[in-house]
């Protein structure tokens, strides 16, 4: 209305309540870098842009930060939302007819890889302690340990559970390689002296518990080297006979004594074991297979899968005076589809049977868990393990 009042207020630049036109925001505030209660434009929060960023993923991606940038990097390279962010990866086989060549490198390659792209270097030590907390050998349970913990896991709830096992493994192998594993020698000793009966697992891990007390521990074993089944009864494909070794030499550099070929109630007398110690442990585990009262069972060519385990064992590591159970040229049948009969299998495809056949009591399981084997109870799915892989490529 060209200058003329209307309710108190004027156009064409005219003052009204100290508000202004022409240049003038209302509310008292100014542009062109003009003063406005004091604060300079530069000074005040940027305007919201009303145009949509489809490349906005994250709120915190919107608000202003100094450090925005480094937050972004953070979160994408970060690993604590990592169940979140990345599917569950299996451990990965090399195809079953590759050789041998070239592997060991290529896993030391992509396990390098693999930490040098997390942005968690910095926590590999706080997890190593961690782990070791509640794990005596991680380097065992990770590589043949069933995991029934993965099955129980709380993400399995609604979707695939966190691989515990592999990040168990990957942990300890890279404490190895850092050289952060050293003798733990106890500070003080309580005069206490403590004989264990066996050197598998449990043997192991209790010793080590007694050491870390301050005991005098003393290990029997009856075979001529430590470590039970994870040293004659495991295969080497799928433990490292090395692997055991250097956890039994650790042991042993921590204060623990070892005394091989020592079978008590033979060649050990169990009174004199009572006298010179002031507990005895025993961990002898189970030797004692089931056996099956069938028709033809006393035939030649049958065997316990432990006797056979074990004598494989025993002469890959140079004892040839035992008698050989050797699969060449034979077809084999294995009775139990569990962890032992795969290992059956993939010992026997190793001695070049003629054919291996796979016997399993139990029907064959689903893909899924089923409305009767709900979360947290072990899922009994069908599953395909290396000897199965490996037998079905040959």
């Amino acid at each position: 209305m060209n200058g003329e009042k209307t309710n108190g207020e004027k156009t064409n630049g005219e003052k009204t309540n100290g508000e202004k036109t022409n240049g003038e925001k209302p509310n008292g505030e100014m542009t062109n870098g003009e003063m406005t209660n004091g604060l300079k434009q530069e000074d005040s929060p940027p305007p919201i842009k009303k145009q949509t960023d489809s490349s906005l993923t994250d709120i915190e991606e919107a608000i202003p930060d100094t450090t925005n940038d480094q937050k972004i990097i953070d979160r994408v390279l970060d690993k604590t939302r990592g169940f979140v962010k990345y599917p569950r990866s299996k451990v990965k086989y090399r195809p079953p007819k590759a050789t041998n060549e070239g592997l060991e490198r290529d896993l030391l390659q992509q396990r390098q890889n693999r930490i040098e792209s997390s942005s968690r270097k910095d926590k590999w030590k706080e997890a190593l302690d961690r782990l070791l907390l509640t794990n005596n050998f991680p380097e065992f349970t990770g590589r043949v340990c069933p995991a029934p913990c993965e099955g129980s896991c709380v993400l399995g709830i609604n979707a695939e559970p966190v691989t515990i096992k592999k990040i168990e493994c990957t942990i300890i192998d890279h404490g190895f390689e850092q050289g952060w594993i050293t003798p733990q020698i106890p500070a003080h000793r309580t005069g206490k002296k403590i004989a264990v009966i066996g050197s598998g697992p449990s043997g192991l891990a209790a010793a080590a518990q007694l050491n870390k007390a301050g005991h005098w521990v003393t290990v029997y074993e009856r075979n001529d080297r430590c470590g039970g089944l994870l040293m004659y009864g495991v295969p080497t494909m799928k433990l490292s006979k090395k692997i055991v070794q250097r956890r039994v030499d650790l042991l042993a550099a921590e204060g623990i004594k070892f005394v091989n070929n020592a079978e008590v109630g033979k060649n050990m007398d169990a009174q004199q074991l009572l006298e010179d110690n002031d507990a005895v442990l025993l961990a002898v585990g189970s030797t004692c297979p089931r056996n099956i009262p069938l028709p033809g069972r006393d035939l030649e060519g049958i065997h316990f899968a432990i006797q056979f385990l074990e004598t494989s064992q025993k002469r890959r590591l140079g004892n040839y005076n035992l008698p050989s159970l050797d699969a060449t040229g034979l077809d084999v049948v294995i009775i139990g589809g569990g962890d032992t009969g795969v290992d059956c299998i993939g010992t026997s495809l190793r001695q070049n049977a003629k054919s291996i056949t796979n016997f399993e009591v139990l029907g064959m399981p689903p893909k899924n868990r089923s409305v009767t084997n709900p979360w947290p109870l072990w899922p009994r799915v069908f599953r395909v393990e290396y000897g199965h892989e490996e037998v079905c490529a040959v």
